[in-house]
């Protein structure tokens, strides 16, 4: 199933309830889209009135606890990124495949509520951009001291049209960028968290350039 976008209609109704998702492994920025597999009930029980709603989701950022903990109410970080359904796939015993598209970065304040998972107030961040900078040249010169096996960013510039404006191709570029880079998530949630995007450009440029150890 695939669902139609319109952003600027989004973006108009905040703040706004949402349910959270929060995960440790994967971040979500501003006009990127992410792909999930839906597993635990809750967050089988989040898509479900997902559907049944907007189709928004704020994607946080996991902060480290217990088990315990994590099972009924995780910490997590409070920048968040608001994501909309553009795909969802149902499949046996409830799971489900989805992406979710980047609408914008915001706050996330948690409310209490009688749901298995977490839901929050959202307010969105509007975030500062230059649309004159290209920086097309410093990712490409980025990925290529990173050995990041992706597409070429004329191909990713490409598929971004459809989803962004003249104005935002700038800001989606370095969020797709990131969100495909060989960082850890961590670091990708300190890029979401920078509101001023060529900072965040000159961030990942940093980030994609210092020789990596893994182990």
């Amino acid at each position: 199933m695939h669902i139609d976008i319109d952003i600027e209609e989004i973006t108009h109704a905040f703040p706004r309830r949402l349910p959270v998702f929060p995960l440790s492994s994967a971040v979500l920025l501003p006009g990127a889209v992410l792909p999930l597999h839906i597993f635990e009930p809750r967050y089988r029980e989040m898509v479900t009135d997902m559907l049944a709603a907007e189709s928004l989701v704020a994607m946080a950022y996991l902060e480290s606890c217990e088990p315990e903990i994590y099972q009924t109410r995780p910490p997590f970080r409070k920048t968040v990124c608001v994501g909309r359904l553009l795909h969802h796939e149902a499949l046996k015993n409830g799971r489900s495949n989805i992406a979710l598209l980047g609408i914008a970065a915001g706050f996330a304040s948690e409310i209490r509520d009688d749901h298995a998972y977490m839901t929050a107030e959202v307010t969105l961040r509007e975030d500062a951009l230059d649309g004159e900078v290209d920086c097309s040249d410093a990712l490409a010169r980025a990925f290529q001291a990173s050995g990041a096996a992706e597409p070429p960013l004329a191909d990713l510039r490409e598929r971004l049209l459809p989803i962004a404006g003249s104005e935002g191709i700038t800001a989606a570029l370095i969020n797709n960028c990131a969100l495909a880079a060989p960082i850890r998530a961590t670091e990708k949630q300190g890029l979401l968290e920078e509101s001023d995007v060529l900072t965040r450009l000159d961030m990942l440029v940093r980030l994609l350039e210092r020789p990596w150890q893994w182990n």
